[in-house]
């Protein structure tokens, strides 16, 4: 068997703890940055501020960190993932081509972090939440070894 037939085989056969380990990195990711955006409100206002929202700016600011701390949430434990990430997609688009796009994509790496958030936001609204989720423990799909206590 070739170095590839080996990779090949193990890809299939970890691909749920893979896919797994990339949604509990989003939700921690998405939860740490709601985190230090409360703790942080006043820079968040400024830039929802100088976006041109003066008269939301404190309203959106915290609207924008409850979201990733509630999605964030929700897709670490996989619970309607698919809605958190459409719920994300607005907010990470204004990221990563409102607020980067000011400071310049050349020279910001909170760029690179919004790009790579926001591609798995869209990965695992394609995705969802996968197998190894609460939605499938909550849905009855688990294995039949978990059910019967085996």
């Amino acid at each position: 068997m070739t170095l590839t037939q080996q990779l090949d085989h193990w890809s299939e056969k970890n691909h749920s703890a893979f896919i797994f380990g990339l949604r509990i990195l989003l939700g921690l990711v998405l939860l740490i940055k709601g985190f230090l955006f409360l703790f942080r409100i006043n820079d968040l206002t400024d830039v929802v501020q100088s976006l041109g929202m003066e008269s939301f700016n404190v309203t959106l600011a915290l609207i924008i960190a409850w979201a990733h701390l509630l999605c964030g949430f929700l897709i670490l434990v996989g619970l309607l993932t698919r809605l958190s990430c459409l719920l994300m997609f607005p907010i990470l688009v204004g990221a990563v081509f409102y607020v980067n796009l000011r400071q310049g994509f050349v020279t910001s790496s909170e760029w690179i972090v919004s790009m790579v958030i926001l591609y798995l936001t869209i990965f695992f609204f394609i995705h969802g939440s996968g197998e190894i989720s609460l939605v499938k423990l909550f849905s009855g799909k688990e294995d039949q070894d978990f059910a019967t206590g085996h």
